[in-house]
């Protein structure tokens, strides 16, 4: 933001979930439980250094958009990453290049 706080610069990694909630995982009872809300997955080291916690909100913007998740701790996600699931990360994801975000401490939606 423009509180002189420093931009992460992370690059983007976005891939299908398991169980993503779409029709078939929401309307079977079997697997309806399974279906995470979208979270964005960051290395354990990359939260502290941003100074986030698991289960906060986050705010990722890129040049294309801005979307705020709930930040998750993931260790098989690479330090410099964000893993982001594909239709969320739609909206920031400029094809033409390898998409780099900033993520920082989320306020609301």
């Amino acid at each position: 933001g423009g509180d002189g706080a420093p931009a992460s610069g992370l690059r983007l990694w976005a891939s299908r979930k398991l169980y993503s909630p779409g029709v078939t995982v929401t309307h079977s009872e079997a697997v309806a439980g399974l279906a995470a809300p979208a979270v964005a997955r960051l290395h354990p080291d990359e939260l502290s250094r941003l100074g986030m916690a698991s289960g906060a909100p986050l705010r990722v913007t890129s040049s294309r958009g801005a979307l705020t998740l709930l930040a998750s701790a993931d260790k098989g996600v690479p330090p410099g990453l964000v893993w982001l699931p594909s239709a969320e990360a739609a909206d920031l994801i400029d094809v033409a290049t390898a998409t780099i975000v900033n993520v920082e401490v989320g306020v609301g939606g």
